[in-house]
C-alpha cells in the first residue's frame, strides 16, 4: 500500500511496510534498555536504507500510536524475520548480546517498610536450559532507604556484597557472572549423577552434542567449569537454607573451595 493512503502522517516513510517494520522493532526490543532508541535507529536505517535520526524515529513511533487502532491488522509483516534481523545486528557489534529479551523482575515489593522503586534496567544474562540458550534481561528494584538493590536472583546490600536468598532458586540458578542455568537443567544433572553416574565433563559434552543435533548452533559456549561451580554452590546453599539460614554471601569463584569446606564443617556441627 502506498503511504499516500495514510496522508502525510508517516512521512518520510515511503510505504506501510516500512512503518510496520519500525513498529515490529519497537515491540521486540525491551523498553528497559537505556539505548533502545539508538538500537532501533541503527537497525531500521541499516535494513531499509533510510538515514533517520533518533528524534525522527521517536516521532514516527509516537505517530504510529495514533494510527494503530485503524491499522492494527497491518502490524505483522511475515517478510520480516525480526529476531534474526536483531540477532545479526547484535553479532555484528562486539560484546553485544541479543536485544530480544525475556524480562524477569524481582518479586520483592517492599523494604524498610517502604515500597521499592519501579523496575530499572539491570543486566543482560544468558540462561542455558535443556532445549535452548536464551537471553534474559534482569530488572532491578532499589530501596532508597537502605540502598539495597534487589535483582530476581540475589540482592546487593549497602556493603556492596551479593547475597542469595531461598525463594530465588525457583526458576533458574544464576550465581557467578552473567551465565545461569534453568532449574530443570540442574535437576537433570542430579538425575544423571544418581542414575547414569555422570560427571561434569561428560554432562557438558552431551549437552553440546544435543544442541548440535537439535540444530541449535548458538555462538555461546556451555562452560563446564562455570556449570560445576554454580552447581556446587547451588547444592551447598540449598542445604544451608534447610537449616533456616536466610541469606548467603556469594563467594568469588576463586574462594568457592573455602566456602564449601566451611559449609561442610557447619553441616557436620549441625548433627
Amino acid at each position: 500500500m502506498d503511504i499516500s493512503v495514510l496522508g502525510t502522517t508517516l512521512s518520510p516513510l515511503k510505504n506501510v511496510h516500512d512503518a510496520v517494520f519500525l513498529q515490529q522493532l519497537n515491540t521486540s526490543i525491551t523498553p528497559y534498555d537505556p539505548k533502545r532508541n539508538k538500537h532501533i535507529q541503527e537497525i531500521f536505517n541499516n535494513h531499509t536504507g533510510y538515514v533517520l535520526s533518533e528524534f525522527e524515529i521517536k516521532a514516527l513511533l509516537d505517530k504510529w500510536k495514533l494510527l494503530l487502532p485503524l491499522y492494527n491488522e497491518r502490524i505483522f509483516n511475515p517478510d520480516n524475520n525480526i529476531k534474526k534481523i536483531i540477532t545479526d545486528y547484535c553479532r555484528s557489534i562486539k560484546d553485544r548480546i541479543s536485544l530480544c529479551y525475556n524480562v524477569i523482575c524481582s518479586k520483592q515489593q517492599t523494604c524498610c517498610s517502604k515500597k521499592l522503586t519501579d523496575p530499572l534496567f539491570g543486566k543482560n544474562v544468558t540462561i542455558f536450559s535443556s532445549s535452548s540458550v536464551e537471553d534474559v534481561l534482569l530488572l532491578k528494584k532499589v530501596c532508597l532507604q537502605c540502598n539495597t538493590t534487589y535483582y530476581p536472583h540475589y540482592v546487593i546490600k549497602s556493603d556492596n556484597i551479593d547475597y542469595i536468598i531461598p525463594q530465588w532458586f525457583d526458576e533458574y540458578i544464576l550465581l557467578f557472572g552473567t551465565k545461569g542455568y534453568s532449574r530443570e537443567l540442574m535437576n537433570q544433572f542430579d538425575g544423571d549423577i544418581l542414575i547414569k553416574y555422570s560427571s561434569f565433563d561428560a554432562f557438558a559434552k552431551v549437552y553440546l552434542y544435543k544442541q548440535e543435533v537439535g540444530g541449535n548452533n548458538d555462538y555461546r559456549i556451555f562452560d563446564r567449569r562455570h556449570f560445576e561451580y554454580t552447581w556446587l554452590l547451588y547444592k551447598a546453599a540449598t542445604s544451608m537454607f534447610k537449616r533456616r539460614i536466610h541469606s548467603i554471601q556469594i563467594p568469588l569463584e576463586c574462594d568457592l573451595d573455602i566456602f564449601l569446606w566451611n559449609s561442610l564443617n557447619d553441616e557436620l556441627k549441625a548433627f
